[in-house]
């Protein structure tokens, strides 16, 4: 999302993504855009480049599709391993209050002519949930589930420093600065090297 918008202001990018398609799209957003980036597939838990970077980002709550806190913690290791001294980190995390809001959701469907759509959250247990999404179109049902985990603020922001990076600052949803944390569902945490 960011990518096109900062090579447009002199800024290299290289992005990647667990998805083909989403890495097609990418580049094909980019060449309407006029515009180059490296974008390539991978896997935020294994993917290491041998290139450094001054800033690494990781967008709209994807790290919490990430099953375990381990995991979490791997790609914190590979994102400080790819940045240069001094290079920052700027992710967003869905918190456990936003959980505790997600599992009040009730689901919700719509029906037209053509189609119907069902829209739902199951409860996996204390930290997990599944979004599911069921179309149905011509009598042809196709069923999609999607995984987000919670974590604790702290162990999250433990495990960071745990990982070498140093908490530079902490925003809500409106990128406002926070101090009281356990109130928000969503923060968003830059860090530095």
């Amino acid at each position: 999302m960011f990518a096109i918008d900062f090579v447009k202001t002199g800024i290299e990018v290289s992005g990647f993504d667990l998805s083909d398609g989403m890495i097609e799209e990418a580049k094909q957003n980019a060449a309407k855009e006029n515009v180059k980036c490296n974008f390539f597939v991978g896997d935020m838990t294994s993917t290491i480049t041998e290139e450094k970077y001054d800033l690494i980002t990781c967008n709209y709550d994807a790290i919490n599709h990430l099953d375990g806190l381990n995991n979490w913690g791997k790609f914190f290791t590979n994102a400080y391993k790819m940045l240069n001294d001094g290079g920052l980190f700027l992710f967003d995390f869905n918190t456990l209050r936003k959980y505790e809001w997600f599992i009040t959701i009730p689901p919700r469907e719509e029906k037209t002519a053509d189609y119907t759509c069902i829209q739902a959250l199951k409860k996996v247990d204390d930290n997990h949930i599944e979004f599911i999404d069921e179309f149905t179109i011509n009598n042809e049902t196709e069923r999609h589930t999607v995984q987000e985990v919670f974590y604790p603020n702290d162990s999250v922001f433990n495990l960071l420093e745990e990982k070498g990076f140093n908490i530079k600052q902490i925003f809500n949803a409106d990128f406002n600065p926070v101090t009281d944390v356990d109130n928000e569902r969503r923060l968003f945490v830059l860090c530095k090297k």
